[in-house]
């Protein structure tokens, strides 16, 4: 067996001239290797740039793949067997479950085939090194291909669950499951392997800093008049000034007050409110710390949600207990968001220590400045990094040795075309 073109161009970089007599006077062939290894190294320069971006390890591919074969799973699985499980026609979860796999068991040789085939190309591709074009489009090739083999491995995992099921329900079919497990083990072995290049390289990840930190400064700058005292204290003098209002159209609309009934109400409304508006807070508080686009709408969204909740129990308070309960429940509700959504321009210095808003805004001040520290050091390590990989470029064009390093060897047009100008030299030094 005739070794390749690549393990020749190794073999004779790592055969050094003897150091007491220099190239010139050492004959053609040391001459021969020295400019080969001047020509591996050219070449390896490019190979070098191409491989630029390491794969990540694989503790974070696998907890990317859980988290997209979980979301699969209640796509696939959960989802059909609460459909089904519903109606005058419902059925078991697990009748739901061996039904499907009796289906999918006729399918699974095709489709496992399919994936293991689709996976394989895209193995040769990434880690194969594959690839034409420069490090950016070889980087974004591979990002690629690693997502979609993580989507495609876990696209069949309710496939697995299913067929499981049923495999387990039939004893005719039960042995199924010893070509279906290492199938779908190698399934997930490819996907895993070519999940690992789902990584950006240092210069993107130095452009989404930048746009990052930019974000955050400004969301920094519009949160500034937030506010200065302790969170729980405004959010408790908010809860009771709430519940307060909320309670007086009760004994207002009582025919006679009960003045013990008021207290034990406030008191109750008191805690009720602290319930909601800290609720309020929380999620008006990561909408601030959210550097979206969409981060009002999200926020929108909950308080439309808690509002409509708001006019249910109106709605229910009015028709068990008659209009002062529906009152009460109304101005609770104005209440809370009243307190969420009055712009912090509008009010005070002291009323932004007690509102929702400011109390929101003070907090994701807080945490926006840490997380700006954070991604400072961060970005200086990125750009440590940078300054390392280019000066390491910059040896693999000066270092032959650097070739030593690389995964890929010399192209054989290459070695031709350099041992035919070779030849060319030696035959004009002969005339």
């Amino acid at each position: 067996m005739l070794p390749s073109v690549a393990g020749l161009a190794r073999f004779a970089s790592d055969v050094p001239a003897p150091p007491s007599v220099p190239y010139e006077a050492s004959g053609e062939v040391p001459r021969f290797i020295s400019g080969l290894v001047g020509l591996m190294a050219f070449n390896s320069t490019d190979s070098f740039e191409t491989y630029l971006v390491p794969p990540r390890n694989f503790t974070k591919t696998v907890v990317q793949f859980v988290q997209l074969c979980a979301f699969a799973v209640f796509v696939g699985v959960v989802l059909p067997m609460v459909y089904f499980g519903q109606g005058s026609e419902s059925q078991a979860p697990w009748i739901t479950l061996t039904a499907g796999g009796a289906t999918l068991y006729s399918q699974i040789g095709w489709t496992s085939s399919l994936y293991v085939t689709v996976l394989i190309a895209f193995f040769a591709v990434t880690i194969g090194g594959q690839i034409f074009g420069g490090p950016v489009e070889a980087t974004s090739l591979r990002r690629t291909l690693g997502y979609c083999g993580l989507l495609l491995a876990a696209s069949s995992i309710p496939l697995l669950v299913y067929v499981v099921c049923y495999c387990l329900s039939s004893k005719e079919d039960l042995a199924g499951l010893v070509a279906l497990l290492p199938a779908n083990a190698l399934i997930i072995f490819l996907a895993l392997h070519v999940g690992r290049f789902v990584v950006f390289d240092l210069e993107t990840k130095l452009r989404a800093l930048n746009n990052e930190m930019q974000r955050r400064a400004k969301r920094m700058t519009a949160l500034a008049d937030g506010s200065r005292g302790p969170l729980f204290r405004g959010l408790s003098v908010t809860s009771v000034a709430i519940a307060t209002a909320a309670s007086i159209p009760m004994v207002v609309l009582e025919g006679e007050p009960n003045w013990w009934g008021f207290l034990a109400t406030i008191v109750f409304l008191s805690m009720l409110c602290l319930a909601v508006i800290s609720s309020g807070w929380f999620l008006l508080r990561s909408a601030y710390m959210d550097l979206s686009t969409t981060w009002a709408v999200n926020w929108a969204i909950g308080i439309v949600i808690a509002q409509l909740l708001m006019l249910l129990l109106t709605v229910v308070f009015l028709g068990q207990f008659g209009v002062r309960a529906a009152v009460g429940n109304a101005v609770f509700a104005v209440g809370c968001l009243m307190v969420s959504v009055i712009p912090r321009k509008l009010q005070p210095q002291w009323l932004l220590n007690l509102t929702i808003n400011g109390l929101a805004a003070f907090s994701a001040l807080k945490t926006l400045r840490a997380q700006q520290s954070v991604a400072e050091v961060a970005l200086a390590d990125v750009v440590k990094k940078i300054q390392v990989e280019k000066q390491a470029v910059k040896d693999a064009r000066i270092d032959p040795q650097s070739m030593r390093k690389s995964p890929r060897g010399i192209s054989l047009p290459l070695l031709l075309r350099f041992i035919a100008a070779r030849k060319a030299s030696r035959d004009e030094q002969a005339t």
